[in-house]
């Protein structure tokens, strides 16, 4: 019977092994070249969310308010989010730098905000990159619920081109 042979193996005494003592493992302190894997700042993640804000205020104006679409506003909807992802940028190298980071991306970068959001995750740390991956995602779907929800305005957007 095979249960029975796993049931009978080599006997094993716990009492010769010592403790494992953990407190000679080396350690890193804050000097070293190494960023943290994990510096997520509130304004990172403001970047990362950015296409949905945006969404949302152009759903509320041309939707819900009903304004009406002019050409001209086309480059208010385009060049607003830069703005703010420069500034989200500018406070995300500030905290960065007061956490003692020193490779902290040029915040010039965030005028195209995956750009910025890439550079981080070499920069600062791997977990950047799931803010890359959310603002991805948020702007793949802020596209399909402008296709999906303001089908007139994308219209009117393109024909004014």
């Amino acid at each position: 019977m095979p249960s029975a042979a796993w049931s009978a193996g080599p006997a094993i005494d716990r009492s010769a092994t010592a403790p494992v003592d953990f407190s000679e493992l080396p350690r890193t302190s804050a000097g070293d070249d190494l960023a943290p894997a994990g510096i997520l700042t509130l304004w990172v993640w403001l970047i990362a969310v950015l296409p949905l804000l945006q969404f949302v205020i152009v759903y509320l104006v041309f939707v819900q308010l009903s304004v009406a679409f002019s050409p001209g506003i086309q480059w208010g909807i385009v060049a607003a989010p830069a703005v703010f992802s420069l500034l989200f940028a500018s406070g995300d190298r500030r905290k960065l730098t007061s956490l003692g980071i020193e490779r902290v991306p040029s915040p010039l970068l965030a005028i195209v905000p995956p750009v910025y959001l890439l550079v981080r995750s070499f920069d600062v740390g791997r977990s950047s990159f799931g803010t890359l991956v959310a603002w991805i995602l948020l702007q793949a779907g802020a596209i399909a619920g402008v296709v999906y929800l303001m089908p007139h305005i994308l219209a009117q957007a393109v024909g004014a081109s």
